[in-house]
């Protein structure tokens, strides 16, 4: 009994890691194709559209940045206070993207 808990104790721990490695080489995937773009936005506008480009790159490279820092369990012990904090809020929006969900299904 005591051997089929460590068993599994370490079965979780290895799929844990595995789960972390690919989230976190996803996260920099994504923040790199977010790099790209802006890179793409700044060099491809003429001057009449350089203040907005450079706006939005800006934007795109906030948003990779904060990707690159973010950390998933953070966010979900995050989630979970709100949850836990907002509980009809949350029942709300859940049933809303359900109803959404099934909608889009169903086209």
């Amino acid at each position: 009994m005591n051997q089929d808990t460590n068993y599994e104790a370490v079965r979780e721990q290895g799929l844990g890691s595995q789960s972390k490695s690919k989230l976190s080489t996803i996260k920099e995937s994504v923040a790199q194709g977010l790099q790209s773009v802006s890179d793409n936005i700044r060099k491809s506008t003429g001057q009449r559209e350089n203040a907005i480009a450079t706006s939005l790159a800006a934007s795109i490279d906030d948003a990779a940045g904060y990707l690159r820092n973010l950390d998933p369990e953070k966010l979900g012990d995050q989630f979970q206070d709100g949850v836990r904090r907002h509980p009809g809020r949350s029942l709300l929006i859940a049933g809303a993207a359900g109803l959404l969900l099934g909608a889009w299904i169903r086209r």
